[in-house]
């Protein structure tokens, strides 16, 4: 499934307004976020956003991630075309130290309900094509009915290229899973 982002889709500031074109994007106050984009993902391998174009960071939040069988993982890959590809590499991204072909976000999460995980994943200025793509993360839940966090990584880079990224997949290598993405930007300060 794909959602693009494009222009003002969605975008709606904290008063409950929206901006007129993507330039207001720009107008965006402080450390504030305008709303962009939701994605309710239904048994399905993978979920991609396209259209990351405005300058500043992307937040995305996964709520009540759940895999169609119990230890399912999700992962993160970045592209730089737009979205035809994405970087997949044995040593396109580096958590820990080491070198891996994703950034993780979750492993190890259950199939029901009640073992559900949830993240905030941040991208911090997307379309600066001079530093090395950072991947931030915050996660909890519950996995095969343990709760707390779980075999993921905070944090992770993409290293193969200081390339700005324009569009982003969360995908399962282990089967279908389901919850909803939320898509945020905020603009550079």
């Amino acid at each position: 499934m794909t959602t693009t982002i494009s222009g003002t889709d969605g975008i709606t500031w904290p008063d409950g307004t929206g901006p007129s074109d993507g330039a207001d994007v720009e107008n965006i106050q402080g450390d504030e976020y305008a709303f962009v984009s939701r994605a309710t993902v239904a048994s399905t391998l993978s979920q991609v956003f396209t259209g990351l174009t405005t300058a500043g960071d992307y937040k995305f939040i996964l709520r009540s991630i759940t895999h169609e069988t119990d230890n399912g993982s999700i992962y993160l890959r970045v592209s730089i075309d737009g979205g035809s590809t994405y970087e997949a590499g044995a040593s396109d991204y580096l958590e820990d130290g080491s070198s891996t072909a994703q950034q993780i976000i979750f492993n190890q999460i259950g199939s029901t309900a009640g073992e559900g995980a949830d993240a905030e994943i941040v991208l911090p200025d997307v379309t600066n094509a001079t530093v090395f793509q950072r991947i931030l993360a915050a996660y909890g839940g519950r996995t095969n009915a343990t709760p707390g966090a779980y075999n993921a990584n905070p944090h992770g880079v993409y290293v193969a290229g200081t390339d700005a990224v324009n569009a982003v997949q969360f995908i399962s290598p282990s089967g279908d899973w389901s919850g909803v993405i939320e898509a945020w930007v905020r603009a550079a300060q």
